[in-house]
């Protein structure tokens, strides 16, 4: 979030735009607020309907939630923040002086998530009976460090569909990743002891965060691509898109993919 003007923005505001840097909770960290007589509460679970619609679900805690692969599945609360900031907005665009039929956003890497969910999935949405397309209008975007399809590292059949659409699913997996760079794509990075080593040594700073890792999956999918060079070699692009596949069993399953 910027708290200060640079000259990106500054380039904004001399030609008549509104801008409004907007934060949001990030998905490798768990959070607590005050709850009534300042007691500390955990951060809510949230639910996540097959069209999009997210809910707060009192009744647990995100830490609740055991990943089927890893980090990008708790993204449910990104896109509810900057579903919350827009609300703030829409309310308040009198005293602000926003045309909330003229938004524009912009983000970068993460942050395209939730510039997607305003303005395709959330815009879709109604809020008490009123249509979000009554309410808003996204007319504008900007993403820089696009990514193919989230999760970006865990990199499941969705995003693998692109390169099989291209290249064809026989092609070997060797010719859109090398094998130095396995782990970190197809595999969770947030599963390697090294990683969990790093974030106990920065226990000081912060908590650690809820489960990032699903060992089952990581474990099955080093052992058929990653530790060994010569199985990577013989993998097909067609294998990889048919065997890292994203479950669409239960709603929130729906839910995510729908925010992806």
């Amino acid at each position: 979030m910027k708290t200060e003007v640079n000259e990106a923005i500054q380039g904004y505001l001399d030609n008549g735009f509104i801008y409004i840097s907007v934060n949001y909770r990030l998905v490798a960290t768990r959070y607590w607020y005050d709850g009534p007589g300042g007691t500390p509460l955990e951060e809510e679970f949230i639910n996540a309907a097959e069209d999009g619609t997210l809910t707060l679900d009192p009744s647990r805690v995100l830490s609740d939630y055991q990943p089927h692969v890893g980090r990008t599945e708790y993204n449910t609360k990104c896109s509810f923040d900057a579903a919350q900031m827009l609300e703030e907005v829409i309310a308040n665009a009198d005293a602000l002086k926003i045309d909330v039929n003229k938004i524009a956003t912009t983000g970068s890497s993460a942050g395209g998530g939730e510039i997607h969910y305003l303005t395709w999935v959330y815009h879709a949405l109604s809020v008490n009976g009123v249509p979000n397309a009554q309410r808003y209008t996204p007319v504008a975007m900007v993403y820089t460090n696009a990514q193919l399809d989230y999760p970006v590292q865990n990199m499941l059949d969705k995003g693998w569909s692109h390169w099989v659409e291209a290249l064809g699913a026989n092609t070997p997996l060797s010719t859109a990743l090398s094998f130095e760079d396995c782990h970190i794509v197809m595999g969770n990075p947030w599963c390697e002891d090294a990683f969990v080593e790093h974030m106990s040594s920065r226990l000081h700073e912060f908590p650690l965060p809820m489960s990032q890792c699903n060992v089952e999956w990581q474990t099955a999918t080093m052992e058929r691509y990653c530790n060994d060079e010569e199985a990577f070699n013989s993998a097909t692009l067609g294998e990889v898109m048919n065997t890292q596949r994203w479950p669409m069993v239960t709603e929130q399953d729906r839910g995510i993919a729908t925010l992806w």
